[in-house]
């Protein structure tokens, strides 16, 4: 698996140290092991349980109280 990068890295990383992996593809053992071993000497590779149904999760969670919902996504975030 090769990784090609939409952005440039940033120049300075001081506060990046965790990356975590979720999503349908962060189930797949070949990304697991791609990304791990293409970034787990520079950060910390978080692949928490479940990670297929965290979408579900928080489209469940919503639809009881939209309230509980108050950023619909990450400042910064990569997909596959």
């Amino acid at each position: 698996m090769q990784f090609e990068l939409m952005d440039p890295p940033p120049k300075n990383r001081a506060g990046i140290g965790h990356l975590f992996l979720v999503g349908g593809f962060a189930e797949s053992p070949v990304v697991q092991n791609a990304i791990r071993n293409a970034l787990s000497s520079k950060l910390r590779v978080i692949i928490p349980q479940g990670v297929g149904v965290a979408v579900l999760k928080g489209a469940v969670l919503y639809g009881l109280d939209p309230s509980i919902v108050f950023a619909r996504r990450s400042r910064k975030t990569y997909g596959i």
